[in-house]
């Protein structure tokens, strides 16, 4: 048996359903508001979060087929493949709508070029979730093992990252807006996500082959993989980032009354490539700012 447990089918088919109406929900909001500026491959016209979630519809309805079939080698694979892949993806959108973001209210504040987030990220995400099933393999366990703690450490900075570009660019006297808000939808993206990926850090670290009180407890499966990536996709479809960006990427209100520039003349930039930073994310001048 390649479970340390019976898997349940009907949880199976019940996070497959919660999937399928997020996807159908991302789809329908994608086309809507033609949000291509998304998208991972400009031609198939589909955003790296639409995918991902299609992808975890598939993963939990191969799951059931392996909950089926427990001894399938060729089922237990597949949902392995599409549920750990998927959330890669929810994390690839973070990165391109970060670096839409700091193209917009201005590159300036941040430690990084817009240009250079996405690639860094994601080819760390791509490398790290395709080294394979940990479970099949005890070499593919410790790869994926060394992996999770390698993305836990890249998606970490990449939330340090935008808090300080938050903290940098409100001290330099740019107004809340819709800006700090699609910053907000990402904070709790980056949050549920970081609980995923420990959550199978510590699975596939806490024992051998189905060994370890996790491993043979489907309930913390569906607790700390399903609902973290259920509550992401949910979260950006109530959330969703096109409230905030236009069409074409552009964010378009910020606090009323405000009459400072979306792009105000920095007095040093800074960053790979710039000079010395001129402004201590920690200490805002002129005084106090709401974060």
């Amino acid at each position: 048996m390649l479970y340390g447990y019976n898997p349940n089918q009907h949880m199976c088919l019940a996070a497959a359903a919660i999937f399928l109406i997020s996807f159908l929900g991302h789809l329908g909001y994608m086309i809507k508001k033609k949000s291509w500026y998304l998208t991972l491959c400009e031609p198939l016209k589909m955003t790296a979060f639409t995918i991902g979630a299609i992808m975890e519809v598939l993963g939990y309805l191969a799951r059931y087929k392996s909950a089926r079939s427990p001894d399938s080698v060729l089922w237990y694979a597949i949902q392995s493949l599409f549920i750990i892949l998927a959330p890669s993806l929810l994390a690839a959108s973070h990165y391109m709508i970060f670096g839409r973001l700091m193209r917009e209210v201005g590159e300036e504040f941040a430690p990084i070029r817009a240009s250079r987030v996405t690639k860094i990220f994601v080819i760390f995400d791509a490398l790290i979730q395709s080294s394979g099933d940990g479970k099949n393999a005890n070499l593919g366990k410790w790869v994926l093992i060394v992996g999770f703690v390698i993305q836990l450490v890249s998606f970490g900075v990449f939330g340090i990252v935008s808090i300080v570009y938050h903290r940098r660019a409100r001290a330099s006297g740019i107004p809340k807006g819709d800006w700090t808000k699609c910053l907000s939808t990402l904070y709790v993206g980056i949050a549920l996500i970081l609980v995923r990926s420990v959550f199978r850090l510590v699975e596939f670290a806490s024992g051998g082959y189905n060994t370890g009180y996790i491993l043979t407890h489907e309930a913390f499966f569906y607790v700390l993989e399903t609902l973290p990536v259920a509550l992401v996709c949910y979260f950006f479809l109530f959330s969703h980032p096109t409230r905030y960006l236009g069409n074409s990427g552009t964010f378009t209100k910020f606090e009323e009354g405000s009459t400072i520039a979306l792009h105000p003349q920095p007095v040093q930039q800074w960053g790979p490539g710039y000079g010395q930073v001129d402004v201590n994310p920690f200490e805002p001048r002129g005084g106090k700012y709401d974060v």
